[in-house]
């Protein structure tokens, strides 16, 4: 006989077990639910998207009918195709200049640098300097990120600290490079 839990109490697990714990202190795994009791699966998944988003989660949604999951790379382009990358390198930035600058509140679209030095009273140019420096030892030397990953980050990171034409223009790059519409380059 299958043991069976009740969706609410299913639900619960994971949340508590799953999303409250386990990931959190740095556990990782797929979750396969069955219904057993009439219950659309997309309705469970829809579920437990939003109790992790209410928990401040970042949750991509993949179907094997529309990607070839057992293919890591189409997998990863197609959770890196729902990331927020703009917003996630400003968040860093804004986590590296606490403590060292004043943060204006909220951080618009746009070169960071400037967007920092006026609320700090600053000069952009030292701001740069500052955050670049910081770029280099917690984002690229964080070894806890695979080497390519942390290229792709502080890459994006340096783009949108200084923001203009070439910023986005390296963002844009970067960020097809992670979905996979831009092979990387053989150098």
């Amino acid at each position: 006989m299958t043991a069976t839990l009740d969706v609410r109490e299913w639900l619960d697990v994971v949340r508590n077990e799953y999303l409250g714990d386990f990931i959190p202190s740095g556990g990782a795994a797929v979750k396969f639910c069955v219904s057993c009791d009439g219950t659309p699966t997309g309705d469970l998944a829809a579920r437990i998207a939003g109790s992790a988003e209410s928990d401040g989660f970042l949750v991509a949604r993949l179907s094997a009918a529309a990607v070839r999951i057992h293919m890591i790379d189409k997998a990863f382009h197609a959770v890196a195709s729902q990331m927020p990358w703009a917003e996630l390198a400003a968040q860093r930035l804004a986590a590296l200049a606490e403590g060292s600058f004043v943060l204006p509140s909220p951080l618009g679209p746009g070169a960071i640098d400037e967007q920092i030095a006026q609320a700090s009273g600053s000069d952009a140019q030292y701001v740069r300097m500052v955050l670049d420096q910081k770029i280099g030892e917690e984002v690229f030397k964080d070894r806890e990120l695979a080497r390519d990953f942390r290229i792709a980050m502080t890459w994006l990171c340096r783009a949108r600290l200084n923001g203009g034409s070439e910023g986005e223009t390296q963002q844009r790059s970067i960020m097809e490079w992670l979905t996979g519409e831009v092979p990387p380059s053989r150098t």
